[in-house]
């Protein structure tokens, strides 16, 4: 049932001119052992809780313009990003955020989410429109 399941999946993908990830395409991920330290607070991937990225298949690869960048709330309640890339002269980051800017990336750019808003943002409130 799977190999059929992909079948129909890559017939779809190839109809609408959409490359199936190739078996081994690399995905980017973040370095599971990052940490920084930014005005005497630590920031760590490997205690934080992922809340969103932009790492998805476009069709043709998972990175935007060669980088990705994922989004993190720590224990304590702050937010920060990193940001991986694959253009050389440039180098993967680590910078924290304010919890406004956190909300922004998560509304607009980092639209793959790995938890909902009010699990990503706990104690802010969200009005109907």
């Amino acid at each position: 049932m799977i190999e059929c399941e992909r079948f129909v999946i890559a017939a779809w993908a190839a109809l609408h001119k959409l490359a199936w990830p190739a078996e081994g395409a690399r995905k980017m991920n973040p370095y599971s052992d990052l940490v920084r330290v930014v005005d005497r607070k630590r920031y760590s991937v490997k205690t934080a809780t992922l809340l969103a990225s932009d790492a998805y298949w476009d069709g043709h690869n998972w990175e935007r313009s060669g980088r990705n960048t994922w989004l993190y709330r720590t224990p304590r309640g702050r937010y920060f990003t990193v940001t991986r890339t694959c253009w050389q002269g440039e180098r993967d980051s680590l910078e924290p955020v304010t919890e406004g800017e956190a909300i922004a990336l998560y509304e607009g750019a980092l639209s793959e989410h790995a938890l909902d808003y009010e699990a990503a943002f706990p104690g802010v409130t969200v009005e109907d429109a």
